[in-house]
């Protein structure tokens, strides 16, 4: 039987804003020092695993940066990049965090996110938090579907469409000599799917533990011991890859914004954006029937969460100072042309003044038009504000 074992986010990147740290000078220098020794290479060829204590918490910091983040400290639940000038986030985030999957799984993503954000806030004033990448995704206990080589079945929006093999996976013998692992649908974009073989991949990356997340839904279900899964039930999931420039057009900007809209996010990937079809006789693809796996994978809405009525913005947000610009010229050409209007009648030309009060009240009868505010309302909501 198909079901839905797991759903919920695995990858989550978050970018915090700070107006003032709370440092004492000699943090700095200790991190300075910390990181100076994690790259000294003087007892062996390899550089120095430096682990430092930082606000509480253990963190191995790497002996480099970037130009934005001169600190990296990891440990098994985060990486936390690190920049001590505080700026409020005007020309960056001057923090950095990418969750681990472990971390967000053990208790829920969500706790992940407010138990690291509360200890940020300890020390640093956070100004505003930005959601930079959150990956969707759910575990289905069903084979990876067999897709045709024209990929005639799925229905997508992305550009550019791949098939992949990881050839470091021992595979089973198919009728090609090899077993597909796995697609990816929207690779290099905003918004990417991948469809891979889950239980390859948990035994590649030594990530065991899932067995027991998935336990927990299939009771029924039981290995040959506690970090065991039996063969017999494949496990794959559907993962959405969504970076910020995505996450923005669906006017997730925060991570109250995530919290939010996450079934809204699932709902429009799995609904609008991608579909898996059953091949009918219609030359119209879109009428064929949704697949049972992608039914299944749909699904996994009710376990994400509710849904808020998130739509996504297809239009570019204009900025204020452009339709500033633009809605100067016109009234300017409104006033021209009456001026215009009046010379070619005979006498002398009037002045620009005639123009501007003509302007003036054409402006006070347009303001008075019947539905004029409800089109500022319908136009608004393209532009990113929320209806509630």
């Amino acid at each position: 039987m198909i079901k839905v074992l797991l759903a919920g986010i695995d990858t989550l990147e978050v970018g915090y804003g700070v107006s003032e740290f709370r440092f004492e000078e000699a943090e700095i220098e200790e991190l300075v020092s910390a990181k100076l020794n994690a790259g000294d290479r003087s007892q062996s060829s390899c550089p120095t695993k430096k682990i430092i204590t930082f606000r509480g918490r253990q963190f191995v910091i790497k002996p480099f940066g970037t130009a934005r983040h001169p600190f990296i400290l990891e440990n098994s639940d985060i990486t936390l990049k690190l920049n001590p000038k505080a700026r409020a986030g005007r020309a960056f985030p001057e923090i950095h965090v990418i969750f681990r999957s472990e971390c967000l799984w053990r208790n829920g993503w969500e706790f992940a996110a407010d138990n690291v954000g509360s200890w940020i806030r300890t020390w640093a004033r956070v100004d505003h938090d930005k959601v930079a990448r959150a990956d969707l995704c759910a575990d289905i206990a069903e084979p990876i579907p067999e897709l045709t080589r024209t990929f005639e079945e799925i229905m997508c929006r992305a550009k550019n469409r791949e098939e992949f093999v990881d050839k470091y996976i021992e595979m089973t013998k198919h009728v090609s000599g090899h077993l597909c692992t796995g697609y990816t649908f929207g690779k290099g974009g905003s918004i990417s799917i991948n469809i891979y073989n889950k239980t390859h991949e948990v035994l590649k990356s030594h990530k065991e533990w899932f067995y027991n997340l998935w336990r927990q839904s299939s009771p029924e279900i039981v290995g040959q011991g506690n970090n065991s899964w039996p063969e017999e039930v494949p496990v794959t999931r559907v993962e959405a890859r969504l970076r910020r420039k995505f996450l923005k057009s669906m006017q997730v900007d925060t991570m109250t914004d995530l919290k939010n809209c996450q079934a809204d996010l699932w709902r429009y990937i799995t609904g609008d954006w991608m579909s898996i079809r059953e091949p009918g006789k219609d030359r119209n693809r879109s009428r064929w029937a949704i697949s049972k796996f992608w039914s299944i994978v749909r699904s996994a809405l009710g376990i994400i969460g509710r849904l808020s009525g998130v739509t996504r913005i297809k239009q570019i947000k204009p900025r204020l100072l452009q339709l500033r610009t633009l809605g100067r010229g016109v009234l300017v050409s409104i006033g021209a042309y009456a001026v215009a209007a009046l010379s070619s009648s005979g006498g002398n030309m009037p002045s620009g003044v005639y123009g501007r009060r003509f302007v003036r009240r054409e402006l006070v009868r347009m303001l008075k038009s019947d539905y004029f505010d409800q089109d500022i309302e319908k136009r608004a909501v393209l532009f990113g504000a929320r209806m509630f």
